[in-house]
């Protein structure tokens, strides 16, 4: 560990400059590049934080500093001690100056202790950390270092002195595992400025980087001589097994996915399978009485559980819901404990009871106080000693804080600065002692400015004397790549991308794809802005929602929106994003015909791209169902008239050469309404219907899909009920009919339903949607009769029948779409449910037919919500959807007020009525 502790600090420099690796990429010796280097300067130093100007005020945005409110339960008071006394040499390349560069050694030691007692009150003392690391962590943090993008920002943790790169500091004197494990989940709550992004990480990835960039403090003596790192709860891993018919051998295994529970249980905080998967629980089991114990699993399909390594309980194999018990005597003290599960298919039930032998009754589940997982070895950070916050010191540090202007950079509720500086416009540029010079005066701040950076911020500020102006839309979109160093990982214009060999080493793929460097590398921003809706620019860079290269292991970064606000609309007007915006007119025999040319009947685009979360034939490139809420539609045509007028070096072949289209019989070999026809089929997002040559694969083993026609599948439901009669259709709209009731329950989208829940007769399994987009209708009845329109809507039980009608059975069509009879006194009605093809998603059609023998006051109750606005043209909004009315007689509905909100009800006044309505969402 000697070693490992040398090779972090090798590199690091004795002291150096601010380092901002996005400003090295600008072009050298170009005035344009200077002067906007200069201004990124300004803003990434925070000079206008004390030298604030008018005419700066637009065009330079001083760097938010980090939130010091917590610092004394983050960072070590060591660590703060020698920060603030040797700044640079603490911390090479940081944007915090000097303050005592040029103080007298005494006078700066009794100051800087003053200072370091105020900030280690802020929320100190930092606690030891209660977890540590482990040989397997370690290596599992590295290879996430070097691979989802820390690399490209901070250089490769090696012995090769990275250049060019922002330098980590030395992080194992500064911080614990635990503090900077929720730094990294949440780096935005301390560093607000986004300079340091969020990479989405789990609880189980923050920690493992954690232990990796602190792995000099498994080395530390004083760690030796902790207390273990042990945490309540048990670990648990996650496999998943095709075709698995017995418990694996888990050495063999990479684990899905990691976590931390409280005890054995199938409520997991990650989503798993419904089939086919694996599960290892494991830590310690704390035995406070000694004696002999009996253990039992109750499992569906096979478990075993060891305690030491004994097996104490075998229940494996695939089986119905069974339980199986062991005895073992146990003295007081840590035991190690394990429980492995699997489940092939059908149900899955996994519990673990306890009891002493001697005990009366029959036990039950273990405590689960008494469950310990192993936080690893102990971790300590190095150079710590024994600090106690003295509060006098304190109150002369807060006040030393104020006066030297510390709070003028960092916020402090109840601080400010307490003087302040001349404008940038009226600084004498040439002063020999200034903050510009190369011998600054005492009082100063120091940032170790090289020549280079004194020359562009003075540029900056000339450019800002003489003549402020606001900077085009291309050259603001260069100054924010710069400023966040998404040069590091992007090329726009020439500039940036990673450098070969951290291309080579260090950016990869998932697994084996052949999609040469396009699959390893982050792609060009050249175009990106007439490339992607501004709406999709947004939730690419606040959400991982639109990051569709599943294939890359570097991650897009969450910078924060709030600190990209005119990134989006630069971007856009820089790359005339106008231009491009306009989408085709959307039609339903459009979009079979774009099934068609998508499928292996046409251009076979689904031999290199998965389509609506199923594999492509071949190369599983980007997801084409993500196309209309990324992409413009004119650049999409654009794209596929000429693939290498975007990207020399695509594998997207040319399927349009010159302009023709090989398929001369599709709407008369037009080019242009070929591929409009292709954008209207992608438009229907994940309600697409599959196009040919696709074999849809389910992701649990007994999952409904339906293919060219609809599956009406009779079944339990969870918030439905034991009489649910389920219709998923092609286009990949989904209902729920609740029979008990008599009402339509649910609408949902994508994928229909794993029947699992029936597959042995009756069952008090009742499941959910595997889809999404799931719109719950109002929970009574669809009709009801009331004697007048104030009367409350029928309520309803879960034992409730027969609500809204006797249900009598239902009939389908030509196509296989039901239409569903009841009746309801004296009116029969028929109602019909089917998608209707809409951009952005297919939506719903309810058609109902109503015959009457009598005039008995019949009610359709239209919508409910908490708020609903009438649109026009029987058009209204209902909280998050949209509904719409016709029919003969036109409906009059009628609106009120009732105590969960809003209603609104459609009086049946006809002996024989037709009524549609069409639900968005």
């Amino acid at each position: 560990m000697v070693a490992v502790m040398a090779s972090v600090l090798a590199w690091i420099p004795l002291e150096a400059a601010p380092v901002l690796p996005g400003i090295d990429r600008l072009r050298p010796n170009n005035e344009a590049h200077e002067i906007l280097a200069g201004r990124i300067l300004l803003g990434e130093l925070s000079c206008t934080r004390c030298h604030a100007d008018e005419n700066a005020s637009d065009s330079i945005q001083p760097k938010a500093a980090p939130d010091l409110g917590q610092a004394g339960a983050r960072i070590t008071p060591q660590y703060l001690t020698e920060f603030i006394t040797s700044t640079h040499t603490k911390k090479p390349g940081t944007t915090m100056p000097d303050l005592f560069h040029s103080s007298d050694p005494l006078a700066r030691d009794g100051a800087v202790e003053y200072l370091t007692h105020f900030l280690a009150s802020l929320g100190g003392p930092l606690p030891p950390s209660q977890t540590g690391g482990s040989a397997k962590t370690l290596e599992w943090g590295k290879e996430l270092y070097h691979s989802i993008g820390c690399v490209a920002c901070h250089g490769p943790q090696d012995e090769t002195a990275p250049e060019g790169f922002q330098p980590l500091g030395s992080l194992a004197e500064k911080t614990t595992v635990d503090a900077l494990t929720q730094f990294l989940l949440n780096p935005h709550q301390i560093r607000s400025s986004g300079r340091m992004p969020s990479l989405w990480l789990t609880e189980d990835e923050a920690r493992a980087l954690s232990v990796f960039l602190l792995r000099a403090q498994l080395d530390n003596p004083q760690s030796k001589e902790a207390p273990p790192a042990n945490m309540p709860g048990l670990n648990v891993d996650y496999y998943e097994i095709d075709g698995i018919g017995k418990l694996p051998d888990f050495t063999e295994l990479k684990p899905n996915h990691r976590a931390a529970v409280e005890d054995v249980s199938l409520d997991l905080p990650f989503r798993r399978r419904t089939t086919h998967y694996a599960l290892r629980f494991h830590g310690q089991i704390q035995i406070k009485e000694a004696g002999n114990y009996t253990f039992a699993t109750y499992s569906d399909d096979g478990s075993i559980l060891r305690i030491n390594g004994q097996v104490v309980v075998d229940n494996g194999g695939t089986h119905s819901p069974q339980m199986r018990r062991g005895d073992l005597a146990l003295e007081p003290g840590l035991h190690d404990f394990e429980v492995a599960f699997f489940n092939a298919g059908g149900g899955a039930e996994l519990r673990v009871f306890w009891r002493q032998a001697q005990s009366e009754g029959r036990g039950g589940p273990i405590p689960k106080d008494l469950y310990i997982r192993s936080g690893g070895a102990p971790m300590v950070p190095l150079n710590t000693r024994p600090f106690v916050v003295d509060e006098q010191k304190a109150v002369v540090g807060k006040r030393m804080f104020q006066a030297m202007r510390c709070a003028s950079c960092h916020d402090l509720e109840g601080l400010e600065a307490l003087s302040t500086s001349k404008a940038l416009s009226q600084l004498d540029l040439e002063s020999r002692d200034g903050c510009l010079s190369s011998s600054i005066r005492r009082g100063l701040p120091d940032f170790q400015l090289t020549q280079i950076q004194r020359r562009q911020i003075k540029a900056a500020i000339q450019q800002l004397a003489a003549a402020p102006s606001p900077l085009s839309p291309a050259q603001e979109v260069t100054k924010t790549l710069a400023t966040f160093n998404c040069y590091a990982c992007h090329e726009r214009d020439g500039l940036g991308g990673p450098t070969d060999s951290i291309a080579s080493r260090y950016f990869n793929t998932e697994s084996e794809i052949d999609l040469g460097e396009e699959g390893k590398i982050p792609p060009t921003l050249n175009f990106v802005g007439a490339k992607l809706k501004s709406t999709a620019i947004d939730t690419i860079l606040s959400s991982p929602s639109l990051h569709v290269r599943h294939y890359m292991k570097t991650r897009m970064p969450n910078f924060g929106l709030d600190n990209l606000k005119s990134f989006v609309e630069n971007i856009g007007m820089a790359d005339d994003h106008a231009a491009l915006d306009a989408n085709p007119e959307f039609s339903a025999a459009a979009a079979k015909i774009g099934r068609k040319l998508i499928g292996t009947t046409g251009l076979a685009c689904i031999t290199c791209h998965r389509i609506a979360g199923q594999n492509a034939l071949a190369i599983q490139g980007i997801d084409l169902t993500s196309a209309f809420d990324r992409l413009n539609p004119s650049w999409f045509e654009s794209f596929l008239l000429e693939p290498a007028k975007y990207n020399q070096d695509t594998r997207m072949p040319q399927f349009f050469p010159d302009g023709q289209s090989p398929f001369i019989d599709i709407l008369e070999g037009n080019t242009k309404r070929q591929i409009e026809a292709m954008w209207s089929y992608l438009s229907l997002k994940n309600s697409l219907q599959l196009p040919e040559g696709i074999v849809p694969v389910g992701e649990v083993a007994m999952e409904l899909i339906p293919m060219n026609t609809p599956i009406v599948h009779r079944t339990f439901m969870d918030e439905v009920g034991p009489r649910s009669i389920l219709t998923g259709f092609p286009e990949k709209l989904n209902t729920a009919f609740d029979a008990n009731v008599v009402r339509l329950a649910k609408v949902w989208r994508g994928r229909f339903f794993d029947h699992s829940g029936v597959e042995s007769g009756r069952t008090d399994r009742f499941l959910k949607p595997l889809g999404e987009d799931i719109l719950d209708l109002p929970p009574g009845p669809a009709f009801a009769l009331l004697a007048s329109p104030l009367d409350p809507w029928p309520l309803v039980e879960k034992t409730s029948r027969n609500t809204g009608g006797s249900f009598r059975g239902y009939a389908l069509d030509a196509q296989g779409c039901p239409t569903f009879r009841y009746q309801l006194s004296d009116a029969t009605i028929r109602e019909k449910s089917e998608p209707l093809l809409f951009p952005g998603g297919t939506i719903l059609k309810r058609s109902f037919t109503i015959e009457r023998n009598g005039k008995s006051p019949l009610y359709f109750l239209a919508a409910q919500g908490q708020s609903i606005t009438d649109e026009g043209d029987l058009t209204f909004g209902v909280d998050q959807s949209r509904i719409k009315l016709s029919g003969s007689p036109t409906p009059r509905p009628i609106f009120r007020t009732v105590d969960s909100g809003r209603q609104l009800l459609v009086p049946i006044t006809q002996a024989n009525s037709t009524l549609t309505q069409t639900i968005e969402w």
